[in-house]
């Protein structure tokens, strides 16, 4: 085994191995504290599947502000801006670009990016085109990538999507991982993240 952190612990770190990866899918799956959201979150998206009906994106975007942290300010105006975009046709296509209209909003007159939140809205419509986009998972990703070397990015370029879908698929094909979806890769990255930057509290690396 390796370590994709630096400096080098004693600590036993994990590679991304299919073992490895199944491990962490159960335990996230398992975690009332991470199954329940998701299990809420998958049945709230399964019966408003659209984005034309203010109402109905009101909904999914203020639960999946409140129940993943987004940190939206201003849900309300979210809700209209993804409804006036009209992006039901790019989300089924499985487009990279409609993250990025949905991530930037005016809200006060001020421009804001809201990155993260756009890419796990964009999953929990079509999951099977969209890998989730998390600040603790950059800095997982970067560590591997200061390890090993398994793709061609800078850690900079996670901030663009169709790099960072890239950069998963990469991931997922250096380790041989073929057999993962995004969503259960979106598991095993974000719950591995969590447990070395927030349980263990390493700081290696700043924060995301």
């Amino acid at each position: 085994m390796f370590s994709p952190f630096t400096p080098m612990t004693t600590e036993s770190p994990t590679t991304p191995s299919p073992t490895t990866v199944m491990r962490y899918v159960r335990l996230f799956d398992t975690d009332p504290s991470s199954a329940v959201p998701d299990r809420a979150l998958a049945r709230l998206f399964a019966q408003y599947p659209g984005n034309t009906t203010q109402e109905e994106v009101l909904l999914k975007v203020a639960a999946l502000n409140s129940l993943y942290y987004t940190s939206i300010f201003g849900v309300v105006a979210v809700a209209q801006h993804i409804v006036s975009l009209g992006v039901d046709a790019l989300i089924a296509e499985g487009s990279p670009h409609v993250v990025e209209q949905i991530a930037v909003v005016e809200l006060s007159r001020r421009r804001r990016r809201n990155y993260s939140f756009a890419t796990k809205y964009c999953s929990w419509h079509a999951p099977s085109h969209y890998p989730i986009y998390d600040s603790l998972v950059e800095r997982l990703l970067w560590g591997y990538q200061n390890a090993v070397g398994f793709h061609d990015f800078k850690r900079q370029d996670l901030q663009h999507y169709e790099t960072f879908r890239a950069v998963i698929d990469a991931f997922r094909s250096h380790f041989g991982l073929g057999q993962f979806t995004y969503k259960e890769l979106d598991k095993f990255l974000w719950k591995y993240a969590r447990e070395v930057f927030v349980d263990r509290g390493r700081p290696d690396m700043p924060a995301g």
